[in-house]
């Protein structure tokens, strides 16, 4: 398939951005691990979505993709990591599966090197990473689904700066989002202003799943009907209490942009167990920033749309 033909360009700093998740389910409905169950059909409108936001992305025709991912490279000096690589690739491997899709991005150094010059210079926690000898960075499923969805707008010529933002922990993550909540806003905030300053298209891009607390009883299946054991939560078997009103304040989020919504979800994240919450809260500053440009030059409040949701393991 492809996306219609593309239109004409208007040049402006931070193009757009969207939340795409990282499950791998979602590249292959017709997986016989889930074939002719509720979670292919599931799988398969998370696909159908993503297509149509890779879509969308291509149609803002971004020059740079800004990919924050909670599962990539990180350092105990800093909070955010940016590869400085020219170049990474990797596949979507997730516990011995899925490592047939592989994605290979062209990456932009200098603009990694001027991002992360300004978040330091803002006081913000942020490192420098680079892998071989600034050969090929490696990316796993954090990186690589989100943007295997993306090749219309990568084979345009667009390139990629990740940043990826610690703890590794999707626990741990949770546990801290309340506590840094104003340093992750002030990091999107920064990411904005430095946008603003770059002769290009910037596109802002966030790796999320949501609350993995739904329970096990949507777990794929083994040939042999048992549940894949790769899919369980030991520790929530059944699902949790707040997995729905954590997913409706996201939905409501990205539909309304209510600040009451994100706070919310942020409440409830950490039994949520979201990896994705401080991306929302980085994406939320950055987009308000970007509002109140775009208020004061044309008129008009930005708006986001809710292409699909499904409940974990897909996200």
């Amino acid at each position: 398939r492809s996306c219609s033909p593309r239109a004409r360009v208007f040049y402006m700093p931070l193009v757009g951005a969207a939340i795409m998740p990282h499950g791998a389910l979602i590249l292959d409905p017709e997986r016989s691990e889930m074939a002719g169950t509720p979670l292919g059909g599931a799988a398969r409108r998370l696909h159908e979505a993503c297509f149509a936001a890779g879509c969308a992305v291509r149609a803002a025709h971004p020059h740079l993709f800004i990919l924050y991912t909670p599962h990539g490279l990180h350092s105990d000096s800093a909070d955010m990591c940016i590869y400085q690589n020219s170049s990474a690739s990797g596949s979507c491997d997730w516990m011995g599966a899925w490592g047939e899709y592989r994605v290979s991005v062209q990456c932009d150094a200098a603009a990694a090197r001027s991002l992360l010059t300004a978040l330091q210079a803002g006081g913000h926690s942020a490192a420098g990473l680079t892998a071989f000898s600034g050969y090929d960075a490696p990316l796993r499923w954090g990186e690589c689904v989100p943007l295997s969805f993306l090749g219309p707008a990568l084979s345009d010529g667009a390139k990629v700066v990740v940043l990826s933002h610690g703890p590794a922990g999707t626990l741990e993550r949770a546990a801290v989002v309340a506590s840094r909540r104003s340093a992750t806003a002030a990091v999107g905030e920064a990411i904005h202003d430095w946008a603003a300053g770059e002769e290009q298209r910037v596109f802002l891009l966030i790796s999320a799943d949501l609350a993995h607390v739904h329970g096990n009883a949507r777990a794929p299946r083994r040939a042999d009907g048992v549940p894949d054991p790769r899919y369980l939560n030991a520790r929530y078997a059944s699902p949790h209490a707040c997995a729905e009103p954590f997913e409706r304040a996201v939905a409501r989020w990205v539909e309304t942009g209510s600040t009451a919504a994100l706070d919310g979800a942020v409440r409830l994240a950490r039994e949520a167990m979201c990896c994705g919450i401080e991306g929302f809260v980085l994406l939320d500053a950055a987009m308000r920033r970007a509002e109140a440009a775009h208020t004061s030059t044309v008129g008009g409040a930005l708006q986001g749309s809710l292409l699909a949701h499904e409940a974990r393991p897909l996200c």
